[in-house]
């Protein structure tokens, strides 16, 4: 795919992996820190509406692995893998995934604030009762609507990065056809 890349493009290829790999070891340790817990939703319409969320893991799974995704990104980037394009868009995607949970809430139900877009995947739960055993708020990441924001952003960032590739590779082997012809004139000239 990328086999007529210039070293240029290679470099700048090199560092976005490196790069997204690191961003994401950095998500992943703010989404331990943040919402350690991985919760599924059920909606389900058994006489009426209900709305339930349970907790999948307590321990912050979903952020380990995220981490390490991100630290086997940047150890390839490092040790000069340079085509690594599926792994660069999923750091990429994972990058601008967390990125939209910044974003105002997305959906609210009763006592639960969702963050994310197009989804809502960052839930902030507001217990009934306020104590010591009670903290103010849970947050936990809903994994369904994670796992498709995921691949839709991941998505776009793969069609961006191989749109950039692309253009890079097209501009080399043009700049490379211009001096090939100048340098067979100036070889004329000698001649």
């Amino acid at each position: 795919m990328f086999s007529n890349l210039s070293v240029d493009a290679y470099k700048w290829f090199g560092l976005l992996t490196a790069v997204s790999g690191m961003a994401v070891i950095i998500v992943g340790i703010l989404l331990a820190v943040e919402a350690p817990s991985l919760l599924v939703e059920y909606i389900y319409t058994t006489d009426g509406y209900g709305y339930s969320i349970m907790y999948v893991a307590r321990f912050p799974i979903l952020p380990t692995l995220i981490v390490i995704l991100g630290a086997l990104t940047s150890a390839s980037a490092f040790r000069g893998y340079r085509h690594l394009s599926l792994l660069t868009s999923l750091c990429s995607g994972l990058v601008v995934t967390w990125l939209t949970s910044m974003l105002p809430p997305s959906g609210e139900h009763f006592r639960i604030t969702k963050f994310g877009y197009p989804l809502g995947w960052l839930a902030r739960m507001t217990p009934p009762r306020v104590s010591f055993i009670n903290p103010p708020y849970i947050m936990g990441v809903i994994a369904l609507p994670f796992l498709i924001d995921l691949a839709l952003w991941s998505l776009v960032a793969w069609a961006i990065i191989f749109t950039v590739n692309r253009i890079k590779a097209r501009a080399f082997q043009q700049g490379e056809a211009k001096c090939a012809f100048n340098y067979r004139a100036f070889d004329v000239l000698l001649v």
